[in-house]
C-alpha cells in the first residue's frame, strides 16, 4: 500500500506541475501521446487514497486535493482546487467519462490525466504490453 501512495504522490504532483504549466506556458506543440488506456486490474492492487498538494512555482501557488481510487472494475478520480471540483473522471477499461469545470485550461484533457496516472502508477510490464511493436 505505502508504494501505491509514494506512486500517487508522484503522479499527483505532476499533475498540479502540469495544470500550473499550462496556465502560464507560452503555446507550444503538445507532447507525443501514446494513447494508453490499460484495464484498472493491470494496476494488480485496490488503491484508495487523498492527497493534498501545495506547489510554488514561479513566485506562485497552487493547491490541488486529488481523491484516487481503482479497484479492479474501475478508475475513479475527482480533482478540488479552493474547495471545488474541477476535474473528475472515470474509466471502466472500455470507456472514460469525465467531467471539467469550464474555467480549467483547456490544455488539460481527461485522456491525458489517464494517461498520466496509468504511466506513473501501472507496472511497467502492463504498459510494455499495451504498446506498439
Amino acid at each position: 500500500m505505502h508504494a501505491g501512495l509514494n506512486r500517487l504522490k508522484c503522479f499527483a504532483l505532476m499533475a498540479v506541475l502540469a495544470l500550473a504549466g499550462c496556465a502560464s506556458a507560452p503555446p507550444s506543440a503538445p507532447p507525443a501521446r501514446l494513447g494508453l488506456k490499460l484495464a484498472p486490474s493491470a494496476l494488480g492492487e485496490s488503491i484508495s487514497v487523498q492527497q493534498h498538494l501545495k506547489v510554488e512555482r514561479g513566485g506562485r501557488i497552487d493547491e490541488l486535493d486529488v481523491a484516487l481510487q481503482v479497484e479492479p472494475d474501475a478508475i475513479d478520480m475527482v480533482g478540488l482546487a479552493f474547495g471545488q471540483r474541477v476535474l473528475t473522471l472515470h474509466y471502466d477499461g472500455k470507456q472514460l467519462t469525465s467531467w471539467r469545470h469550464v474555467m480549467l485550461p483547456s490544455q488539460v484533457k481527461a485522456d491525458d490525466v489517464l494517461e498520466d496516472m496509468q504511466l506513473t502508477l501501472w507496472p511497467a510490464a502492463a504498459i510494455a504490453q499495451a504498446l506498439p511493436a
